[in-house]
């Protein structure tokens, strides 16, 4: 097996994990277990769970680095991240919202097509892409400062890069720019993990994955949903350290095969399974019986049902990528 397959695999792994992650904290808040968002069980996930998937978006982003080389494949770059991810944002948010899980016919109005671009409910998808944007122009720059690949460049261009989000935090919008900012650092964080493998040997450690499960079991029931700034440090702090523990356990553990298949699976259709979880989830309201359950009980019965949840959206995308048109409007995938 060579090195990039077991890199693409550890991806996979865990990618699985917090897909499944995002499923289960779903599940406890939308049915407001023990509070919902008060609710430990849904704070130790909440703690890490998203900057998990920015980190992972980073590392594989930076793949494909190398290929913006001037203008054109600057916005071409762009495009195709435009149609990966806007478009299952606006078909789920409005197609799907409005005809598929609707009890009653609705005609998408005015309002819905700015609330989507406002505050949509698949916020991951446009922070994504918004992300991908200064990423795309961090990678031109650096393609005109550095074509060889210098980190101390990388870390001056990330600087620069940065100042934009900054900027919009203090003039336009506080707490819109404060959730980029916050997910382009795991981003970028990821990148640089991806590019430098010394820096993925560093956590790979074993003393740094022992520092980093000792810090994520002593502060994650600390951290706070609706929290303050501390709570912002301490994200980072937790989603580092949870990124350390997953990483060191996909890539040095063995799963059985069968299980580690399942995972990986899960993995590579992450994104079928967030476009449309978000929609069957908060649908359940069978689970409100658990409130006051042993946490441990609580979170094998909700993962059982998370596994489920998940295997649905899977089977909804082989019958809609039948069609190249379907799959190409809900699950962004090329003609």
């Amino acid at each position: 097996m060579t090195m990039a397959k077991d890199r693409l695999d550890f991806i996979d792994r865990m990618k699985g994990i917090a897909i499944l992650l995002v499923i289960v904290g779903h599940i406890l808040q939308f049915n407001k277990i023990d509070g919902g968002t008060n609710n430990k069980l849904f704070g130790i996930i909440y703690s890490f769970h998203m900057p998990l998937f920015f980190i992972l978006s980073g590392y594989v982003a930076t793949f494909g680095r190398d290929r913006i080389t001037g203008l054109s494949s600057f916005f071409k770059s762009i495009w195709r991240k435009a149609y990966t991810l806007l478009l299952p944002l606006f078909a789920w948010s409005l197609i799907a919202r409005k005809y598929f899980f609707a009890s009653d016919f609705q005609i998408i109005g005015v309002s819905d097509i700015f609330n989507t671009i406002l505050n949509p409910d698949l916020w991951f998808l446009k922070v994504l892409f918004e992300i991908h944007v200064l990423f795309a122009i961090f990678c031109l720059l650096n393609y005109y400062l550095s074509r060889k690949g210098n980190i101390y460049i990388d870390l001056l261009t990330f600087f620069v890069i940065l100042l934009l989000p900054i900027a919009g935090y203090f003039w336009i919008d506080t707490i819109f720019f404060q959730s980029l900012l916050l997910y382009i650092l795991f981003f970028f964080f990821g990148s640089f993990l991806s590019r430098y493998q010394f820096l993925e040997n560093f956590l790979l450690n074993n003393y740094v994955y022992a520092l980093s499960l000792f810090v994520f079991l002593v502060f994650s029931a600390h951290w706070k949903f609706a929290g303050n700034l501390f709570d912002d440090v301490l994200k980072v702090v937790l989603s580092i350290a949870a990124f350390t523990v997953l990483l060191g356990i996909t890539q040095k553990s063995n799963l059985p095969e069968w299980a580690d298949a399942q995972m990986q699976q899960m993995g590579r259709e992450s994104l079928s399974i967030y476009v449309m979880q978000f929609y069957l989830t908060n649908r359940i309201s069978f689970f409100s019986w658990s409130t006051g359950l042993n946490q441990y009980i609580l979170f094998v019965l909700v993962l059982t049902l998370s596994v489920l949840i998940a295997y649905i959206c899977i089977f909804v995308h082989k019958i809609f990528e039948k069609s190249a048109i379907l799959n190409l409007l809900f699950y962004g995938k090329r003609l």
